[in-house]
């Protein structure tokens, strides 16, 4: 699959489409395998050759992939100012779950640095969009607000809001929210001292990440 990708992009016109779409997948299939700096070139690619257009869908991703993947090798700074500008052009262009996107990335980059109050404010305002976005989307904003909450202290919260974002993930069928949450819990868990929880918490996410391949869970 990766290799057509590959292909699609190298016959496509730079910049197109069909070009940035196979980018983006490309980016995104390195990123789960754990090659960061191969994401990083594929979204950079596409954040370069969309820079100069009309603000589109697949910039306003680009730019919120870009801003995960620079979080996970480090680059707060970076990851934030990607995910922000991701969120002014994704209300420019009306791409809501593009905006959501970003606002968790953006909670993520703040809670990074340490101002988890501002991490709490952008994951509750991420949560609160659900009109007109894939519940897959949606979803994962439970995971962005547990996390948040966890850093900022508030346990009981940040408790309720994984337990209910996993009893729906469990519902959908979410097997990637699932695993997303379970590490969640699990940090809420030892917190708490609840160790046997934990234990049982972890080993249910292992299988999920088997199953689903998500190298950075």
């Amino acid at each position: 699959e990766y290799r057509l990708l590959g292909q699609a992009a190298s016959h496509a016109e730079a910049g197109s489409g069909r070009w940035c779409a196979a980018q983006i997948w490309l980016g995104s299939m390195a990123q789960l395998s754990g090659d960061l700096a191969a994401a990083l070139g594929h979204f950079t690619a596409v954040c370069d050759a969309a820079e100069s257009l009309v603000p589109s869908l697949a910039l306003t991703r680009a730019l919120s992939n870009r801003s995960s993947v620079l979080l996970m090798m480090g680059r707060a700074a970076e990851a934030a100012s990607d995910a922000r500008h991701a969120v002014d052009l994704a209300r420019d262009i009306g791409d809501r779950a593009g905006e959501l996107m970003a606002l968790g990335n953006l909670s993520f980059s703040a809670g990074y640095v340490g101002d988890h109050d501002e991490a709490v404010r952008l994951a509750r305002q991420a949560v609160q969009m659900t009109e007109g976005i894939p519940g897959g989307i949606t979803r994962n904003s439970s995971s962005v607000l547990a996390a948040a909450l966890t850093g900022a202290g508030d346990l009981a919260e940040a408790e309720r809001v994984g337990a209910a974002g996993l009893a729906q993930a469990r519902d959908a069928g979410d097997l990637w929210n699932q695993s997303a949450l379970l590490p969640r819990i699990v940090d809420m868990d030892l917190r708490a001292g609840r160790t046997g929880d934990a234990a049982t918490h972890l080993r249910e996410g292992l299988l999920l990440v088997v199953r689903t391949g998500t190298w950075f869970q």
